[in-house]
């Protein structure tokens, strides 16, 4: 079987720079791969996921232009994005609030990087496989192609 692996896209919808790299970093070391894109306002970040398809956004609790719950909500009304929440230290029933109006996963920070990649892997795993988009092929001679992510059949180049 072969496998092609794409790059994986990530939106970091974050206003602390230096939190965008942290995270930047932190994926670039565990997936090489990855294209990380950021911006600092919530309302701009749903619009970037309606055009971009990310495969997985990371969004900062106490964004200044849209509560988080709102920014949630308005997310799921049209996307079942991962989505992991990156949860100032506050209290608890933060996470529960962010689970509750629809995020897959959340983060308090400071958070270190091992536990980070971790939570991604898990989330990546639950929501799509392994962690990239794959398109599983097997090739028969050069007649027969069965793509089983799309679930495609090609005779001599020609969609059956």
């Amino acid at each position: 079987m072969i496998e092609k692996r794409e790059a994986m896209k990530v939106l970091v919808i974050e206003d602390n720079r230096q939190v965008i790299r942290d995270i930047s970093f932190c994926l670039q070391v565990r997936y090489p791969a990855v294209n990380v894109v950021s911006v600092a306002e919530g309302l701009k970040g749903t619009e970037m996921i309606r055009t971009e398809s990310p495969d997985l956004v990371m969004v900062d609790s106490s964004l200044s232009d849209i509560d988080i719950l709102e920014l949630v909500s308005n997310i799921r009304e049209f996307s079942n994005v991962p989505l992991l929440i990156l949860c100032e230290v506050k209290a608890n029933m933060d996470g529960a609030r962010v689970l509750e109006a629809g995020a897959d996963e959340y983060i308090t920070k400071p958070f270190s990087p091992i536990e980070l990649l971790a939570r991604v892997r898990a989330l990546l795993r639950r929501t799509q496989g392994i962690g990239f988009k794959r398109e599983r092929l097997l090739s028969i001679g050069s007649e027969l192609t069965i793509n089983f992510s799309t679930h495609e059949v090609l005779v001599s180049g020609k969609l059956v």
